[in-house]
């Protein structure tokens, strides 16, 4: 509730009106950033639950902790696409494999392919793209 609460909040005040100070418009992406972790840490929990606890838990609480991986990872990556975000590629990594244990192969495949080659997740992110096909 309280990340739903500041993403509002951050969402209506996300354009500072015309003569404000630059320090306010770094708080802000500084927040932004804060909140993108918060939502990546949040969906990447969700997914370990769902990948070490899988024997302990119903189907409805592995569906469920799936969706919330999804969903939270997918904040994160909206977040920094709007806001020019660092940890872009680690957001594409497993929001891939969030999906891919969803059976959502082509989603999970283009978030793979958003992966910049520089990065660490790019090698494993190809033999996950070569195992889904």
């Amino acid at each position: 509730p309280g990340a739903e609460a500041l993403a509002q909040w951050l969402q209506k005040h996300d354009t500072a009106p015309a003569g404000d100070d630059s320090l306010l418009q770094q708080e802000i992406a500084g927040t932004q950033q804060l909140l993108q972790d918060y939502y990546f840490l949040s969906g990447a929990a969700a997914l370990a639950r769902y990948r070490t606890r899988s024997e302990a838990l119903d189907q409805a609480a592995r569906d469920s902790a799936l969706a919330t991986a999804v969903t939270n990872l997918t904040h994160a990556k909206t977040l920094g696409e709007r806001h020019q975000l660092p940890d872009s590629d680690r957001i594409h990594y497993f929001l891939g494999l969030a999906l891919a244990y969803q059976f959502h192969n082509a989603e999970a495949i283009r978030e793979y392919r958003l992966i910049r080659p520089e990065s660490d997740y790019y090698q494993s992110a190809q033999e996950l793209m070569e195992y889904l096909q």
